[in-house]
């Protein structure tokens, strides 16, 4: 009978313990970010030689013309442009990446955010690069920019 007892009691605890709202178990995926590499005609990273600095760098939206966060983050010695997915607003998006005053591209994004019970995920239905001719590095995620 105590063996009964004390299975009913773990099944009881188990129980509770799983409730739909504890959240505090689950490990969310990280955030999608978007990073950007500007080099010169040799491959040199222009941020990382110091051609350009990050103080003239600039991504601009331009239904607003508001300043849109970015991070500058060092990768394997490069310095790349880090844009998070968290700080994108939802729906259409249009901005500009500049250097110095100069368009370097633009972005156009379109997503949406799903909201789930413990994580929230962002969805890009569609992502365009305009105006400027890139790489793409699928491995490592980052989009390479030649500037002249």
């Amino acid at each position: 009978m105590k063996i009964v007892g004390i299975i009913c009691l773990i099944f009881f605890s188990l129980l509770q313990s799983c409730e739909k709202d504890d959240c505090s178990n689950v490990l969310c995926a990280p955030n999608s970010t978007f990073k950007f590499e500007l080099v010169n005609t040799n491959g040199e990273n222009l941020l990382s030689n110091g051609t350009i600095q990050m103080s003239d760098i600039r991504v601009i939206n331009t239904d607003n013309q508001s300043s849109v966060e970015f991070t500058l983050i060092n990768e394997n010695s490069n310095d790349l442009i880090e844009i998070n997915s968290i700080d994108i607003p939802i729906g259409t998006i249009n901005y500009i990446i500049q250097a110095s005053e100069i368009d370097i591209f633009g972005l156009f994004l379109i997503n949406e955010r799903n909201i789930g019970e413990c994580c929230d995920v962002t969805n890009f239905s569609e992502l365009r690069i305009l105006d400027s001719e890139f790489l793409f590095d699928e491995t490592i995620g980052v989009y390479t920019f030649l500037i002249e």
